[in-house]
C-alpha cells in the first residue's frame, strides 16, 4: 500500500506515524481555526484498560490519520488541543475527551454534533443515520468492532477512520445555522462546555444490580472479592476481566463451593489464567474460605422505591403533575419531541420531591424551567374567575 497517494474520494490522507510528522502536523494545526477529530481504542476488548489505538483529524482540506501505537508520547499535539481559540469537532465525544485527559490533554473549544443534533430536534441517533439524512452518504459500519491494535492497517481500516471525522466540519456549519433558527445556541453551548469540564472514571470492579438483587450480603463480599482479584490479574495479564473468567461462572462457582472445591478450574477459565499455579492457589484459597452453610440467596424483601422509606406515591404523582408533564409539553411546544428528550432527560424524578433541588441541574434547564413554570403560574392566575 502506497501510503503517500492515500484518498477518499478527493480528500487525501496522511498517515502520521512519527515523531517528526507528529511535529510538523502540531505546527499547522496551531494556525487553522477549526479541526474535527474522532479516536479510535480498545476498552477492555483486546487488552486491559482504555487504550488510545489512533486520532483522526480532518482540517477542511486533508485528513490525518495519527498512529497511537507507533507514536507513545502525542504530547505536541495537545497545546493544539488545549488552544481555545481553535474550535475542534467531534460526534458523542464523551469518551474521546475521556481519553485524552487519561493521556494528560485537557481539551477547550469543544463542539459535539450528536448534541447539536439532538437539540436541533433531528430524529437521527447515530452518525451513519445523520450523514445519510443530511448527504446521502452511506457509511460501511461493518469495520466498527475492527482490531485497531493489529499493524499494519489497511486501506479498508484507514478509509473507514477517515469517515469519521471528513463530514462533521460540514455538519457543524449546518447545525450552528439550525440552532440560531431554532433558538437554542445557548443550550449547545452550555453542553459543550460541560463536556469539556468533564471528568474521568477510572474502571473498578462493581456488582451489577441483578447481583445485588440476587445475592445475599455474605455472598455480594465474596462476588466482590472475586472480582477485585480477577481484576488484578487481568491487568498483570493485560486481558479483559471477562477473558479471564466469566461474571456467571463466578456466580456460579459461589452457588456450588462444594463442586468447585471438588474439581476446580474444570471449565472456564482462561488457558492463560490456567497456566499460572500462583493465581489458581489464591483464586482457590478464597473460594475455600467461603461459609457454604449461608444461603447464596438474598431474602425476598418488599420493594421500596429508589425514593427511598416513606416514599408517598400519590404526592409524586401530584407533583408529577403541578411541574413536570406542563414543563415537558411547553418544551416539546417550543423546540420538538426529540430535543424535548434531550432537555428534560433525568427530570421527571428530580421534580417528583417536595424541594426542588437544582444542584445537579443545567443552567439552561434551570432557567427554562422557572420561565416556563412561571408561565404557567401566570395563565392560571390570568383564567381565575375574580381576575
Amino acid at each position: 500500500m502506497n501510503v503517500d497517494k492515500l484518498i477518499n474520494g478527493q480528500i487525501p490522507i496522511q498517515i502520521i506515524d512519527d515523531e517528526e510528522k507528529l511535529a510538523a502536523l502540531a505546527g499547522w494545526l496551531s494556525i487553522v481555526k477549526e479541526f474535527s477529530f474522532d479516536t479510535e481504542f480498545d476498552r477492555f476488548k483486546r487488552g486491559y484498560g482504555f487504550q488510545l489505538l489512533l486520532l483522526q483529524i480532518f482540517d477542511g482540506a486533508t485528513c490525518f490519520i495519527i498512529d497511537a501505537v507507533m507514536i507513545k508520547d502525542l504530547k505536541p499535539l495537545w497545546p493544539v488541543f488545549e488552544n481555545e481559540s481553535i474550535c475542534k469537532i467531534v460526534y458523542s465525544g464523551r469518551e474521546d475527551v475521556d481519553l485524552l485527559k487519561r493521556k494528560g490533554c485537557s481539551p477547550k473549544n469543544v463542539f459535539d454534533v450528536q448534541v447539536a443534533s439532538a437539540l436541533c430536534n433531528r430524529s437521527e441517533k447515530s452518525f451513519s443515520k445523520l450523514l445519510k439524512s443530511v448527504f446521502g452518504i452511506e457509511l460501511d459500519k461493518s469495520l466498527q468492532t475492527s482490531d485497531w491494535i493489529k499493524r499494519p492497517l489497511d486501506l479498508a481500516q484507514i478509509i473507514y477512520a477517515s469517515n469519521d471525522v471528513i463530514h462533521l466540519i460540514l455538519l457543524k456549519s449546518m447545525l450552528e445555522i439550525e440552532a440560531e433558527d431554532r433558538n437554542v445556541s445557548g443550550f449547545i453551548r452550555e453542553e459543550n462546555w460541560l463536556l469539556e469540564l468533564s471528568t474521568t472514571k477510572d474502571f473498578a470492579p462493581k456488582l451489577s444490580s441483578k447481583q445485588l438483587r440476587t445475592f445475599s450480603e455474605y455472598h455480594q463480599e465474596k462476588l466482590l472479592e472475586l472480582f477485585m482479584v480477577r481484576d488484578r490479574i487481568a491487568r498483570n495479564l493485560n486481558m479483559p476481566p471477562y477473558q479471564i473468567v466469566s461474571d456467571t461462572q463466578l456466580e456460579d462457582i459461589l452457588k456450588d463451593t462444594t463442586t468447585f472445591i471438588g474439581n476446580p478450574f474444570v471449565k472456564g477459565f482462561s488457558r492463560k489464567f490456567l497456566s499460572k499455579d500462583h493465581y489458581k492457589r489464591e483464586f482457590l484459597e478464597i473460594v475455600c474460605r467461603v461459609d457454604d452453610t449461608i444461603d447464596w440467596n438474598r431474602p425476598k424483601e418488599r420493594y421500596v422505591a429508589a425514593t427511598g422509606p416513606g416514599f408517598d406515591k400519590a404526592k409524586r404523582d401530584e407533583l408529577l403533575d403541578l411541574r413536570y408533564h406542563p414543563f415537558k409539553s411547553e418544551v416539546i411546544s417550543r423546540y420538538g419531541e426529540n430535543a424535548a428528550e434531550f432537555i428534560i432527560a433525568g427530570l421527571s424524578r428530580k421534580l417528583s420531591f417536595p424541594e426542588i433541588d437544582f444542584d445537579e441541574w443545567k443552567k439552561y434547564q434551570i432557567e427554562l424551567y422557572r420561565q416556563i413554570i412561571g408561565l404557567q403560574e401566570q395563565l392560571a392566575d390570568n383564567e381565575h374567575p375574580l381576575n
